[in-house]
């Protein structure tokens, strides 16, 4: 009996302390405050990181003597999408989450009246809804450089090369397998069957690569270096987001800049996505040479958005 007094004693002393806990969190400096302060922390943190970044862009092209210049080739503005209502300027990096970029930019321009996630592929490709900022005048393109906020994406350039794979090669997509894939059979592919040759269905990752290596001039802005597709030697971007950690830069940035929308995952098919051990698994099945020179196709993207230098 003593001992069942006891328990019950315990019990209830542990219940009113964790009740105490709870009231003196959810009303004292543990509580709101706390939810504040780390709020503030993530804040502090993504500026410091954003000026890191700049810094590491800006560091590494001086040291390859590519100096920013205030006179804009419109080649350079042609993968920037402009939207005016929040005066943002977006470039489209494919393969790191652009549609669902342009899902949000469509949308916050008032073109449409429905939730971003609601909209297909074929309705945000098709459209014409977002202009390039390459379409307007010499002064309409100043004043959106020096006024709107400039961002864009970034992934891992060799993660971005095997998405860029599974998307165009490996999956059904009949333009770029007779665009392309007929091109990639006939030349590294020895006696191939006539049936792909007509088709240019069942290209391994092994010959893309060596496309990828051998036409490196060839500017599909799929695969293309990021470089080559948002200058950011020569445009002072505000905001610099890495896709590996979208899920918490998407949101801060979305609120930095007072967008009421959230950024949100579209994905159109059932495959696993492109993460590291898939990337490993098509890396693997390259040559030491392949990855060679797949590395100094990307070295830049590496250097410029510092990403770790992959195995070779």
């Amino acid at each position: 009996m003593p001992h069942f007094r006891i328990s019950h004693f315990l019990v209830f002393v542990l219940a009113s302390l964790l009740v105490t806990i709870f009231m003196f969190m959810k009303r004292g400096p543990f509580g709101s405050k706390w939810k504040v302060d780390t709020q503030r922390e993530v804040f502090k943190d993504m500026q410091l990181e954003q000026i890191r970044r700049k810094a590491i862009i800006n560091s590494v092209c001086r040291r390859n003597n590519s100096q920013k210049s205030e006179n804009m080739k419109l080649e350079m503005l042609e993968r920037i999408f402009v939207e005016d209502n929040f005066q943002l300027l977006y470039c489209e990096v494919p393969k790191v989450g652009c549609s669902n970029w342009r899902r949000l930019l469509i949308v916050l321009g008032g073109h449409v009246k429905v939730p971003p996630d609601s909209l297909t592929g074929n309705d945000i490709h098709s459209s014409q809804a977002l202009r390039s900022l390459s379409s307007y005048s010499e002064d309409e393109i100043r004043v959106r450089l020096q006024n709107y906020t400039k961002f864009l994406f970034v992934r891992e350039p060799f993660t971005r090369l095997v998405s860029c794979y599974r998307d165009k090669m490996e999956r059904p997509n009949p333009i770029y397998h007779k665009a392309i894939g007929r091109v990639i059979l006939r030349e590294f592919r020895p006696n191939a069957d006539k049936s792909l040759l007509a088709t240019g269905d069942n290209v391994t990752f092994s010959e893309f690569a060596q496309f990828v290596i051998q036409h490196n001039n060839f500017k599909d802005r799929h695969w293309f270096p990021v470089e080559n597709i948002c200058y950011p030697c020569d445009i002072n971007y505000d905001f610099i987001g890495k896709i590996e950690h979208i899920s918490v830069e998407a949101p801060w940035f979305l609120e930095s800049v007072g967008v009421p929308l959230s950024y949100s995952r579209h994905k159109a098919t059932n495959d696993p996505r492109t993460d590291v051990a898939l990337t490993k698994h098509f890396v693997q099945q390259l040559s030491h040479e392949q990855r060679k020179a797949l590395y100094k196709f990307y070295q830049r993207d590496y250097e410029i958005f510092n990403y770790s230098r992959p195995e070779l």
